[in-house]
């Protein structure tokens, strides 16, 4: 007969994939607003081949990252169309 698994230890399994699930999730949905916003939305030339690189080398902190950045990029463009 298995041994049973004690209810603590399944309880931290089920969470732990849980997490990872939510992540993947919030990742994938980060990536693709990524990949569909237009060129013109980014600063720089480059911006976008960079963020792609950035994700797929940092895909822990890449999503993160990104939201804050575009966040304050799109207050600050908000800022200057109001401005003129």
């Amino acid at each position: 007969m298995p041994p049973i698994i004690p209810l603590f230890w399944l309880l931290l399994l089920l969470t732990c994939v849980t997490l990872v699930a939510f992540f993947i999730v919030f990742w994938y949905s980060v990536f693709t607003d990524m990949m569909a916003a237009p060129d013109a939305s980014y600063p720089g030339a480059h911006d976008k081949i960079l963020w792609v690189v950035l994700f797929l080398c940092l895909p822990f902190f890449a999503p993160f990252m990104y939201r804050s950045t575009m966040a304050k990029y799109t207050a600050l463009l908000q800022v200057m169309r109001h401005d003129q």
